[in-house]
Parts: structure tokens; C-alpha cells; sequence
């Protein structure tokens, strides 16, 4: 048996060592993976990212907690504002001097200038040294224009992870 066994995984190493072969699988592993997240998201079902966090948020509430136990796990002191009064600011967040007042959006449409213009106000309010609008959609062309001019950082949620150590 283990003969069988050690004979099939010479014969999978050498398609696997032909670039054209692994570019093929990789590209069918990756569909198959894209269509069991759309069939999970169609049921309501969660979907975990590598820390073991769940990424499919029900609603802005839960996609802030996703947001700030990113920005924890990544060393980050963050403190969550409350859900009223928060002056623009959803998370703010202080490493390494730095001090980052972030917005969190939760939209199934484009996120705008009013978001920008919130964490602009709540990156004075804060007295912080950066601010971020961070979203699980994308943004317009005017709160990309804006946050330009502002020097406001805008996150899309595949950038996230990244963001956060970076």
C-alpha cells in the first residue's frame, strides 16, 4: 500500500512541476473556491478568514468589530467610539506614534464624499495624525478626488489586512 502511495505522489509532483499544468490547476482551484464563497454567502453562511475571524458581516456593527480586531491583531491599540457622537470616527487607532482616526462603511453601493468629509472633521476632533475611510465596497469618483486633495486614506476591505501591518 504504501508503495501505491509513495508512486502517486512521484507521478503528482511531476505534473505539478510542468508550469503550464500548475497554472491550470491553480486557476480551477481558485474558481472552485470563488463559487463555494458565492454559494456560502447565497445561504448565510459565515466564512472565516485565516485568523479564524468571521468575514461575512450581517451588518455595519459587526463589520466594525471585523475592522478593529484586525487593527488589534496587528498590534494596534484601538479604542471604538460610540455609536452616536463619535465626531466622524468609528475606530481610533495609535501605533507607533502614530494616531489614525478610521471610518467604517458597510454599503452594498459605492461609498461617497460624506464619509470623507466625516473622518476629515473626526481626524481634527481626534487630534490624530492620520484618518482612513474603509469600506467593503468601493468609492466614488469624487470621495477618491476628495480624499486626495484631504490626504484622507480610502481602504478598500481586500486591502485591509495589508493596510493594517503596512
Amino acid at each position: 500500500m504504501e508503495q501505491v502511495y509513495n508512486a502517486d505522489l512521484t507521478h503528482v509532483g511531476r505534473i505539478l512541476s510542468n508550469p503550464d499544468y500548475r497554472e491550470s490547476v491553480t486557476k480551477l482551484i481558485r474558481e472552485k473556491i470563488d463559487r463555494y464563497i458565492e454559494l456560502f454567502k447565497a445561504r448565510n453562511i459565515d466564512i472565516f478568514d485565516v485568523y479564524g475571524n468571521t468575514i461575512q458581516y450581517k451588518t455595519g456593527a459587526d463589520y466594525k468589530e471585523y475592522v478593529g480586531r484586525a487593527f488589534e491583531e496587528a498590534g494596534w491599540n484601538i479604542s471604538r467610539t460610540p455609536v452616536t457622537g463619535d465626531q466622524g470616527a468609528d475606530l481610533v487607532c495609535i501605533k507607533a506614534g502614530l494616531k489614525l482616526v478610521v471610518q467604517c462603511k458597510f454599503y452594498s453601493g459605492n461609498v461617497g464624499n460624506a464619509a470623507v468629509q466625516e473622518v476629515h472633521a473626526a481626524r481634527g476632533f481626534y487630534d490624530a495624525t492620520h484618518a482612513a475611510v474603509i469600506s467593503n465596497v468601493g468609492f466614488t469618483r469624487s470621495a477618491i478626488e476628495l480624499a486626495g486633495k484631504l490626504g484622507i486614506l480610502l481602504v478598500p476591505d481586500e486591502k485591509l489586512e495589508q493596510f493594517v501591518r503596512g
